[in-house]
Formats: structure tokens, sequence, C-alpha cells
């Protein structure tokens, strides 16, 4: 009987032409560590992000490897200090990649959170979304387009109203990357997060969070890195400052089979 696959929104198949063979290479070859071997060692972990980079059009040194976007929603999220009383705007359209964080900080530090509600004709109501802005956030988050619909949301225009009040602005670019362009600049994005495995069709357990120069997070999860060694707390350069532990390199060296394929057809 033949099997049709349709659940693209939690996990894309087939994986993108030479995933499997870069994932098999990787693994049959020394292992890597970046951080702690000689010049080539971190080779595709690093090409991976050059060209992550190159995709979203950012710094590579600004691009944070993760192991999927609920981390990276995580990191971004915990990480921003957020204190009681701050005022986060999310939708009523958000992942639990994004509740339940949102969750912890109400429980934990009495931050307020507010969602925007959709209007009858299934849009999110920008009235209300104005009344809250006029309040000062500290943080909107929105998710680009959602995993159970489809619908793209207005990100440009709400993140440049959000940061007109000062607001930092943090993407769930989920079920975006890989399937339409997308740019955190133009989108007035300062922290964007998604996975490897959906749009562009690579090895799950592999994702990407960019964090703009003016955000300084807080790392949520410290560690080994592989350099600096003798410093008492997680180095505080990116990305290095949200990176540690040995990283799932071979499963690394397939994601940017995957995205050199996706830049190649796009």
């Amino acid at each position: 009987m033949q099997r049709i696959y349709f659940n693209n929104a939690a996990a894309a198949y087939p994986l993108a032409p030479g995933v499997l063979e870069a994932v098999t290479q990787s693994l049959q070859s020394y292992p890597q560590i970046p951080g702690r071997e000689a010049s080539d060692a971190s080779d595709s972990l690093e090409q991976c992000r050059k060209n992550m980079a190159r995709l979203l059009s950012v710094s590579a040194c600004q691009t944070a490897f993760t192991s999927g976007a609920t981390y990276g929603l995580n990191t971004a999220i915990l990480g921003l200090g957020l204190k009681q009383e701050d005022l986060v705007i999310a939708t009523v359209m958000e992942h639990n990649s994004v509740l339940r964080p949102l969750a912890c900080l109400e429980d934990l530090y009495r931050v307020r959170v507010e969602h925007v509600p959709l209007e009858q004709d299934i849009q999110l109501d920008e009235n209300v979304y104005d009344k809250l802005l006029a309040q000062r956030p500290r943080l909107v988050i929105m998710t680009h387009a959602s995993n159970v619909t489809g619908r793209i949301n207005p990100v440009r225009l709400w993140f440049q109203k959000a940061k007109s009040v000062g607001a930092a602005t943090l993407l769930d670019a989920s079920q975006t990357v890989g399937r339409i362009p997308v740019k955190p600049d133009e989108l007035y994005a300062d922290m964007l997060a998604f996975p490897g495995h959906k749009g562009l069709r690579g090895p799950m357990g592999t994702g990407v969070l960019y964090v703009s120069p003016a955000i300084q997070l807080n790392p949520t999860f410290v560690g080994g890195t592989g350099v600096k060694g003798d410093v008492r707390r997680q180095p505080e350069d990116m990305p290095t400052r949200l990176e540690a532990g040995t990283p799932n390199t071979p499963a690394f060296a397939g994601l940017n089979a995957a995205v050199l394929h996706y830049m190649e057809h796009m």
C-alpha cells in the first residue's frame, strides 16, 4: 500500500538532496570538535553557519546553532532578563514553544503576558495590538505563519510599530524559512528562531537562533565551549555565548547540504 506524507508543518519529507550523504560522510570521518581541533576541525559547522547567515542576510557571528526552534525560542524568551511587571505581547496564534516559556515567566517572575486575539475574519486584531503597544512592552513575539492554518502574519508592520515604542522583537519563523524569503532586518526582527527540519528539509535536531548585535541575551545553558576554558563564566562573544556543549556536527553537515540545495533552487 502506498503511503502519502502530509505532515510537513511538523517535519518535512523527503529530506533535501545531499543531506543523507553529508550526514553519513561526517559520521564516517574523524570526529569534529569545534574549538578543540586544528584549523579544519569545525569546517562543516562553520560552513553551515556562513551559508545560513548568507540565506538570512545577517552576520555569521550573530547566528547561533540550536537543537531546534523550541530551544531557540526558549533561549530568546528566557535570556532577555524580563522581570516583574515587564509586558510581553504575543498572539493567540503562537506555538507552545512560545506559550510555555512565557507561562514560566508569568509563574516565576510575574511577567505580564498579553495575547492579541483574532477578529471575526480570522485576522489578528490590530486595534488591540495598538492599545497594548501604548503600554510600552519589553518584548513582542509573533509567529511568521501559523502551523495550523498557514496564514502569514503582517510581521513587518507590527514589528516596525513595536520598535517605535522601544520593544525587542522575536520572530518564530518555523513555518517560513525555506518556504518564503525571510530577512530579519527587512522584517524589523531583533531575534529569529527556526528549525532545520521543516522548510529547509534538513535533519531533525537542528535549528538556528539569530540575535541582533543590539541584543545581548543571558545564556540559559552553560558549559563546555572548547575555547576560553580558563574563564569561569560562559564566554561573552557570540555565538559561543549561546552554544554550550558538543554540537551535533553530523546533523549540521546535513543542514548545510539542505541550505545549499535550497539556495541553488530558490
